[in-house]
């Protein structure tokens, strides 16, 4: 006895018949296209299924969907600037002068203290010996940079420098592909007075000379090295990659609208012929306005349509082995992808 939850056999038959006619469609729209490079009825390559195999060894696409680049760029920048310069004057050996400056700088890495002097050439008529100065650096907090000294060379100028390291940049936290950046409130820690001190060592003079060395004019710079965070916005944006056999070639379009920008950037394995155009809607196919052109491995720039069309690429593999090509794009635009 039949079970009454059974469905009777006229319906099965019925069923089974449906679910025939639906693989042998899916067979011939899709499967044959996709695997087999197989398109018979031509629907194949209507949807799309036909380009990813083709019996005659076309190139294989790989898309990899939308995705987010980066919702923000976060970068730590240092920047260098003169932030004090003052001339001054040591009268004869063994004198020192003290230098003072009050200085608000945030977020400090670095601060250098350069002095440069010019000798005197001769006294009564005889060529001076070099004079040697010492240069000092001390921070508001008591810190001190590392003491140096030197003489002036041959041609009479001399320089010395010091610095002292305040604090480094912050480093950013990897957390496996994504990265964080300390929140950290200004750093004013190097806030107040710092001092220079200058002392000349020893005025060279001229050896029996009347006339003892008068010192020397310097002038000093100060130079500091601080860090500020720089957000750069990036919109999102997609990928997709192609493996080009020898000789083959491939469009790859997207439709844009007037005024609307396409950004892209993209590499590939080896060097490719690439020519980037647009084809306004409506128009013939073979009146196409081309942006560039060239051979190259890769190429980064901008888009910005000037009408309704079809915006994008030609690649052409015309090395002996296979190439693959990923294009990364953003902006406003629809993927058309392979025509």
């Amino acid at each position: 006895m039949a079970s009454p939850l059974a469905p009777p056999p006229r319906e099965l038959a019925r069923a089974t018949l449906v679910a025939a006619a639906i693989a042998a469609i899916v067979l011939v729209v899709a499967v044959l296209p996709a695997e087999y490079g197989l398109d018979p009825t031509g629907l194949g390559r209507v949807t799309g299924f036909a380009r990813l195999s083709d019996a005659h060894g076309g190139p294989t696409v790989e898309a990899g969907g939308p995705r987010i680049v980066s919702a923000v760029d976060a970068r730590w920048e240092v920047v260098e600037s003169v932030v004090a310069t003052r001339a001054g004057e040591n009268r004869g050996a063994f004198t020192t002068e003290r230098e003072t400056f009050p200085l608000n700088l945030t977020n400090l890495t670095k601060l250098t203290a350069r002095l440069d002097w010019w000798d005197n050439d001769t006294i009564d008529g005889a060529r001076t010996k070099p004079d040697v100065f010492e240069l000092a650096l001390v921070a508001p907090d008591g810190r001190e940079a590392r003491t140096v000294q030197g003489a002036n060379g041959a041609d009479g100028h001399g320089n010395l420098s010091t610095s002292l390291a305040w604090r480094s940049v912050p480093q950013p936290a990897a957390a496996g592909d994504r990265y964080a950046l300390p929140l950290l409130a200004p750093d004013a820690s190097s806030h107040g007075t710092w001092t220079v001190v200058v002392r000349l060592q020893s005025a060279g003079g001229v050896e029996g000379a009347a006339t003892p060395d008068p010192g020397n004019a310097w002038r000093l710079t100060l130079a500091a090295e601080t860090f500020d965070l720089i957000l750069d916005a990036r919109e999102g944006g997609d990928r997709v990659s192609f493996t080009l056999a020898p000789n083959e070639g491939l469009e790859y379009k997207f439709g844009m609208q007037p005024n609307a920008t396409l950004r892209y950037a993209w590499t590939a394995t080896g060097p490719v012929y690439w020519d980037l155009h647009a084809e306004e809607h409506g128009h013939d196919h073979e009146a196409s306005t081309r942006f560039a052109e060239g051979t190259s491995a890769g190429e980064r720039g901008a888009v910005t349509a000037t009408f309704s069309g079809l915006h994008g690429w030609f690649f052409q593999n015309r090395g002996a082995s296979p190439v693959t090509i990923a294009l990364e794009t953003s902006g406003a635009y629809t993927i058309v992808g392979v025509p």
